[in-house]
């Protein structure tokens, strides 16, 4: 620069730095919350699972007891920072992203369930009627817990990285 005049404009590749950094963490933190949110799902979907043997309730109920996990601790501590909206409109938002994320980890678990590589029994030949009957509550076969858990982390799995997502853009938006 002529004369020993600098520039006056900001480095933005420090507050992009910052901000990745942030992200980062915070998805660290919704890792974490998860993880534990999964094991607190998971030990609800096998004591139902083990009573009722109705796999979308044994979904649905698991994704319930780790959804009021995760919105609590979604708000106090992962999104701490974007507390713009009211607790009541960031739960509503939260549950409808749970809800689909819900319906999301039962489709894909269904899916696992029906198409298992493994040892195909008579009554699962019609592999898309079983995977209809497992959506909709109305298969009659219990499988095997093993079977039951594996559908459930897939499904799981893919919620998660539209759950981040939806919370991260919508949920819990600034």
């Amino acid at each position: 620069m002529k004369n020993g005049s600098q520039s006056h404009a900001p480095n933005t590749n420090g507050i992009r730095d910052a901000l990745s950094a942030l992200t980062s963490f915070r998805f660290l933190r919704f890792s974490l919350v998860g993880a534990v949110s999964t094991i607190i799902s998971l030990i609800v979907f096998n004591v139902v699972y083990y009573l009722t043997g109705i796999l979308p309730l044994s979904q649905f109920s698991s994704i319930v007891a780790g959804a009021a996990n995760g919105a609590c601790w979604h708000r106090a501590w992962t999104f701490r920072d974007r507390r713009a909206d009211a607790p009541s409109r960031q739960v509503i938002r939260f549950l409808a992203v749970t809800t689909v994320s819900c319906i999301i980890s039962t489709v894909i678990s269904a899916a696992v369930i029906a198409w298992w590589p493994f040892g195909p029994t008579e009554a699962e030949q019609l592999r898309f009627h079983n995977f209809i009957a497992i959506v909709l509550g109305l298969s009659k076969h219990r499988y095997s817990p093993l079977r039951a858990n594996v559908g459930a982390l897939a499904g799981g799995l893919v919620a998660l990285a539209c759950s981040y997502s939806a919370s991260a853009a919508w949920a819990f938006r600034r």
